[in-house]
């Protein structure tokens, strides 16, 4: 394994141990490579150096699958999932992404089933440290607009009954499904991506420790070891298919990490700050206002490590990326059947 290949699987394992995968909470909390960057081609830090080029993404398993229709209509959420299993199970081996999408996120509800009802405890506990705690009495002004106590405690009462329901809902669905087909998940949501899951891509690349939470196992360990040579590649295909909060995330990996950052695909292209300003553009001219105006404040910072003619060339390859790519519009309200990769779209993938 590579020293950065390491570096990146020891880093999931300690996202993981310290408790920020994502999934719901960030929906809670914020609701091949070179050809796509030619368009505008950006000069070096030095003014005078030549053009730089992203580094070289290995996009291989991506790049070998086209997406394709479904063959036939999904079955309803109502049925238990153990009757339609063995059924969708073939259609995903055959290429059918949206079956495979439906089994990675009908057996992760399945997996988080125990996760649902801890999060009602903790919403329902005020003495527990939590999301959900009730401000303490001497709050400071600054919180002086945050809701009065009963409206406090009604919305973490609303939140709990929601959590319960979802488990409630979960146990039924998910009765007779051998737990080894659970522990499946990761594998369908990797293959919606590779099906063309635009999706399934985002979310397979930036939760990783979501999919498959049996951390450090030999099984882990090759599974990360995969998701470091994919990640970045199914990343700038959902941004090329027109998902505005892959811009976010690509601007991110071309950032440097820091040690207290919990994201595991930050850096991951190296640091580069015309590309991370670039694609942060992007992100700031496609996403909904509330994440739009974050983006202009962090896009106020990495202008200052740019020169002029950079900061022009970004911005005619950002505009040049938007008259060429269909950007869907942001999602928002809830995500569709409690799906992760809805909410992590939600959560302007941060």
């Amino acid at each position: 394994m590579t020293s950065s290949g390491q570096r990146g699987v020891w880093l999931l394992a300690l996202c993981f141990a310290a408790g920020i995968g994502g999934g719901h909470l960030l929906a809670r909390q914020t609701a091949g490579s070179g050809a796509t960057e030619a368009a505008v081609a950006p000069v070096g830090t030095d003014p005078d150096a030549p053009a730089a080029a992203p580094p070289p993404v290995n996009t291989t398993p991506a790049a070998a699958a086209t997406p394709r229709p479904a063959a036939a209509p999904l079955p309803p959420r109502a049925q238990p999932i153990a009757g339609y299993y063995d059924e969708l199970a073939a259609r995903a081996t055959a290429g059918d992404a949206a079956a495979a999408r439906r089994l990675a996120d009908d057996l992760y509800e399945c997996a988080t089933r125990e996760r649902q009802l801890d999060m009602a405890e903790r919403l329902l506990d005020p003495d527990r440290r939590g999301p959900g705690r009730r401000p303490p009495p001497d709050a400071s002004a600054a919180n002086a607009a945050a809701p009065a106590g009963d409206d406090f405690a009604d919305r973490r009462l609303q939140a709990a009954e929601h959590f319960v329901a979802n488990a409630v809902e979960a146990e039924k669905r998910c009765a007779g499904v051998d737990p080894a087909k659970i522990s499946k998940s990761a594998e369908w949501i990797r293959q919606a991506a590779i099906a063309g899951d635009l999706e399934a891509k985002l979310c397979y690349a930036i939760a990783p420790n979501e999919w498959n939470r049996d951390v450090l196992s030999p099984q882990w360990v090759d599974w990360a070891e995969r998701w470091n040579g994919e990640s970045a590649g199914l990343v700038r295909e959902a941004f090329e298919g027109g998902l505005p909060e892959a811009a976010a995330v690509l601007s991110n990996m071309y950032t440097a990490w820091q040690p207290r950052d919990p994201r595991p695909w930050s850096g991951r292209l190296g640091e580069d700050p015309y590309w991370a300003y670039a694609y942060g553009l992007v992100a700031q001219q496609t996403l909904p206002p509330a994440l739009s105006s974050r983006w202009a404040e962090t896009l106020r910072g990495q202008a200052t490590r740019l020169s002029s003619e950079q900061i022009v060339q970004a911005n005619a390859w950002a505009a040049a990326a938007r008259s060429r790519i269909r950007f869907q519009a942001p999602a928002t309200g809830p995500a569709p059947d409690n799906s992760l990769c809805g909410n992590v779209r939600r959560a302007g993938a941060r």
